[in-house]
């Protein structure tokens, strides 16, 4: 978290070094230099749009100049209709906000490809259809009459600085607060997004309508630079021009989105000889990027102007004592545990989930109580995973029901499971490979966040501030508590398998769950690591008053941390009982664990 702190103040320093001398050169700027200049922010507040959409939420868009055009046409409208400025650009930018989030309804039931056709098909209706009609423009396109207080080239290039200058503060509030945590979350896995809490489908359409809300700004501004709109400036190929910038700066990269862009923008004004072979260049940069340098302009940004920067005092944080870091992780105080208390914690009756003619689970009755460590093995494909996504609600049972606590979770969204206090890890590893370790723990605590909303985090309010503070040492906890505070800065892809695996684990149990599920924590762990692990799991059973539901082919591991098993085969229950019951059940033995691991099992 350090070095994000100290990127993020350099980086702060930059802009505001950047924007002075842009104001003050300003003095001495020429009306066509202005010109120029307001096409490069005009540029980069469009690519930060796009950025927003494809870098921070994954969100494919290849009509992206569509809702820059709606900002611009609908500025100039309303300007027509004598509507005061900037109230103009506003209203524009917020039309051009809703649209985008109508335009990404699909994607809450396609992904991918079909997406990025949907908004293609888009930008290509607006282009040659909307843009075309008579309630948008006459005889081809559209004349904007600035008004006098934006009389000049100057002062409209200083009020796109404005806009540009806000949008980067909007843009910071956003990252760096759960809004932004949760576009993250749903760009790297949706599913481990849902399991933390997270509204994907809601999260999607909210970072689309930021996406259009800064394309439609830089759609007012435009209008009001060339003082005239057409619908030839909003093509498919712009569009494909701010991907292009996008992928080049590197995505999630705003450094990297904004000098990209201005490169091309100021290469199609000052260089004309060169301008018709920018999409050529951008197409070669777009191919070249990815194989040489993924992570784009946005990384050598990083590494050429800000690290080797000196770093700023760094902020002093007491040293967290493994009893105090376990204080702060415990579950805390849920409504439902007070007023319905249970013996067990999650009771599954005669669960059945088919996929078309395939019956995955049948007739799988269980319970889970509260304090024990209880074990589910069986072959592959005998439907655990089912089972835990059926409780998890990425799978909805056929037939049957699942409490906990009492409360009926099939009638709950996936999300709101979350908040019940249950926690999981996935047979992949759950967390974002890209990002660091500390992050990680922040985008795993999405649930706990809920106290601040959207205003909140913009605004950057005390009370948000507080539950950062809150969730910041939270993870720290976490961290002391798995023995991973030496991999706080570290990201993840760069651990070693078993760490990983520990990281979900810290991310897991920082949310402060009373149930913790874990599909096959010990999958590609050493046989060393897998002791250990297996040991501070059933430490963390006593410190974290904890219910642990586990996944783990290794019988004998899972017999020695279990304290009840129960055994699946072909989607229904084979067996179950205390670990010595079903390693010496013949069906168990037959179907799965076989003579030879019996005997041994017994031996020991």
């Amino acid at each position: 978290m350090a070095l994000k702190r100290r990127q993020a103040k350099i980086g702060a320093a930059f802009i505001v070094v950047a924007f002075a001398a842009a104001f003050l050169s300003m003095t001495f700027t020429s009306e066509y230099t202005a010109y120029v200049l307001g096409t490069v922010v005009v540029s980069a507040i469009a690519i930060l749009s796009l950025n927003l959409l494809m870098g921070y939420a994954g969100q494919v868009s290849l009509g992206q100049a569509a809702f820059v055009g709606i900002g611009a046409f609908a500025a100039a409208q309303f300007a027509d209709w004598n509507v005061p400025f900037p109230l103009t650009i506003i209203l524009g930018a917020l039309l051009a906000a809703l649209v985008a989030a109508i335009v990404g309804l699909p994607s809450l039931r396609i992904r991918g490809l079909q997406v990025a056709a949907t908004t293609l098909a888009f930008g290509a209706v607006a282009q040659y259809f909307l843009f075309a009609r008579p309630w948008t423009t006459n005889s081809g396109q559209v004349t904007v009459n600035r008004p006098h207080v934006i009389a000049t080239d100057k002062a409209v290039l200083l009020t796109g600085l404005v806009g540009l200058l806000v949008i980067l503060i909007i843009d910071r509030q956003i990252r760096h607060s759960r809004i932004g945590r949760a576009f993250f979350s749903v760009r790297d896995r949706e599913d481990t997004a849902a399991a933390r809490g997270v509204k994907v489908g809601p999260t999607k359409l909210q970072a689309y309508a930021f996406s259009g809300l800064y394309a439609g700004i830089a759609g007012g501004l435009f209008a009001y630079l060339l003082q005239t709109v057409s619908a030839p400036s909003f093509t498919v190929f712009t569009s494909l021009g701010y991907v292009a910038a996008v992928v080049i700066g590197g995505l999630g990269s705003w450094s990297g989105a904004i000098v990209s862009g201005a490169v091309f923008a100021s290469i199609q004004q000052l260089l004309s000889g060169i301008a018709r072979y920018v999409p050529i260049i951008e197409a070669g940069l777009l191919t070249t990027t990815p194989v040489l340098r993924p992570e784009g302009l946005g990384y050598i940004l990083n590494r050429a102007v800000f690290i080797p920067l000196p770093a700023f005092k760094s902020e002093k944080r007491e040293e967290l004592e493994l009893s105090r870091a376990i204080e702060l992780i415990a579950p805390p105080k849920r409504p439902l545990s007070l007023s319905v208390p249970t013996r067990s914690l999650l009771i599954a009756k005669d669960v059945g989930v088919r996929f078309g003619g395939l019956v995955a689970l049948h007739d799988v009755s269980m319970e889970v109580r509260r304090g024990e460590i209880v074990g589910l093995i069986g072959p592959n494909g005998a439907g655990k995973s089912t089972f835990f996504n059926a409780v998890g609600g990425f799978v909805k049972p056929n037939t049957g029901s699942i409490h906990y606590r009492g409360k009926d979770l099939l009638a709950l969204p996936t999300h709101a499971r979350a908040g019940l206090g249950i926690a999981r890890t996935f047979q992949q590893v759950g967390l974002s490979g890209a990002q660091a370790v500390c992050e990680n723990m922040m985008f795993a605590q999405h649930q706990l966040a809920i106290e601040y909303g959207l205003t909140s985090a913009l605004l950057s309010t005390p009370d948000m501030r507080k539950v950062e503070r809150q969730l910041q040492t939270r993870a720290r906890a976490a961290l002391e508590v798995i023995g991973l505070t030496d991999y706080t800065e570290e990201r993840v892809l760069n651990l070693s398998h078993g760490n990983q695996r520990l990281a979900e684990v810290a991310a897991a149990i920082s949310t402060g769950p009373e149930l913790l599920m874990l599909d096959e924590p010990f999958a590609g762990v050493g046989p060393e690591e897998s002791e250990q692990l297996a040991e501070r799991l059933t430490e963390l059973r006593a410190e974290l008053d904890l219910t642990i539901l586990v996944i783990e082919h290794d019988v004998p591991l899972v017999a020695s941390l279990c304290s009840y098993i129960y055994c699946f085969a072909e989607g229904g229950m084979l067996a179950e009982g205390s670990p010595d019951e079903v390693q010496n059940n013949p069906d168990v033995i037959s179907t799965y664990i076989g003579e030879p691991l019996a005997k041994e099992a017994a031996g020991a």
